[in-house]
């Protein structure tokens, strides 16, 4: 689920700092939060976003974004800062998905086998990437900021090396091992 080979022109590219440090701002401000009381999704909706979060990052040998916390930030984001529309935005992507399932299998999301669920993700992210799925490029960098702005993400799944050592311009990357935070 790559954005690979699409350009970023210069204004989405300030938009996303933007939002980046948005994003930031407001998990400065959510960290007296306490997560669990947060209720802009109901039990329906949380349980899809639960399922999607968790096939767009699985558990693997790190915590996935349910280990991270991801959907509690999202439901935390929406019910203490996001604007109307990226409400909308969000709950819009959870009905969008739920719609592909039942028209493409004839049940909810959350009915289907966990294989059927993912090939319904898939698919669905990459018909928003290859076109103007402004909702759900929202929605997916809410996914991230989510996961690499927890502890899990900036510490079990990134890799910070204080001193890094000697610099080696074309290192292969399977020597690499995880990215740094």
């Amino acid at each position: 689920m790559s954005n690979a080979g699409r350009a970023l022109d210069r204004r989405e590219l300030l938009q996303r700092a933007v939002l980046l440090v948005g994003g930031a701002a407001a998990l400065a401000s959510l960290e007296a939060c306490d997560l669990s009381h947060a209720r802009f999704f109901n039990a329906d909706q949380r349980a899809r976003l639960d399922r999607i979060t968790d096939i767009m990052i699985p558990a693997t040998d790190t915590p996935g974004a349910i280990g991270a916390g991801v959907p509690a930030f999202m439901d935390a984001m929406m019910t203490h800062w996001a604007s109307r529309a990226s409400r909308e935005q969000m709950v819009s992507v959870l009905d969008d998905v739920d719609a592909r399932a039942r028209a493409t299998h004839n049940k909810a999301f959350l009915e289907l086998d966990a294989r059927q669920q993912e090939d319904i993700v898939r698919g669905y992210d990459a018909e928003q990437m290859r076109g103007p799925g402004k909702a759900y490029r929202a929605f997916k960098d809410l996914v991230l900021l989510g996961y690499y702005h927890s502890e899990i993400g900036a510490t079990k799944e990134l890799h910070y090396e204080l001193v890094p050592g000697h610099w080696i311009a074309d290192a292969p990357l399977a020597d690499i091992g995880r990215t740094w935070a």
